[in-house]
């Protein structure tokens, strides 16, 4: 498999596990909730929470989507890293607030944020990639 299909197979299965959340966010998280004991002042906190949590990993599939389709990706390393950057970003954000949603824990209180801070070091470089790539051949 090329390393750009990989990439694409990846945002393909980012967005459908993101669409599946969602689902379960829009129509059952709250009965969920409700049935783990969670306060009911603090449901909708906790759907607010999810959709935050969905929205991010959508927005950052469909950019490793787009990042696998491009031709450049091809030919830079940094640019496939930047979408996997993005991946392990998406994976410690999402992943931590579907583990306080869902599981009303969070493993470490750093969690969330180094997610964050992952997904923004994978735009910037992307943003590099794109302004070196080809670069060389000129």
């Amino acid at each position: 498999m090329s390393k750009s299909r990989s990439l694409v197979v990846l945002a393909c299965c980012m967005g459908a596990i993101g669409v599946g959340i969602g689902a379960m966010g829009a129509h059952g998280l709250a009965d969920y909730l409700a049935k783990q004991g969670v306060d009911s002042a603090l449901i909708p906190k906790r759907l607010s929470d999810c959709e935050t949590a969905v929205r991010y990993q959508m927005l950052h599939a469909l950019a490793i989507l787009s990042l696998g389709l491009s031709r450049q990706s091809e030919e830079s390393r940094l640019l496939r890293a930047s979408a996997w950057t993005m991946f392990f970003g998406v994976a410690l954000f999402s992943g931590g607030i579907y583990s306080i949603v869902f599981l009303q824990r969070l493993g470490h209180w750093s969690i969330v944020p180094s997610g964050g801070m992952l997904m923004i070091v994978g735009w910037l470089m992307a943003g590099v990639a794109m302004l070196t790539v080809g670069k060389r051949a000129e």
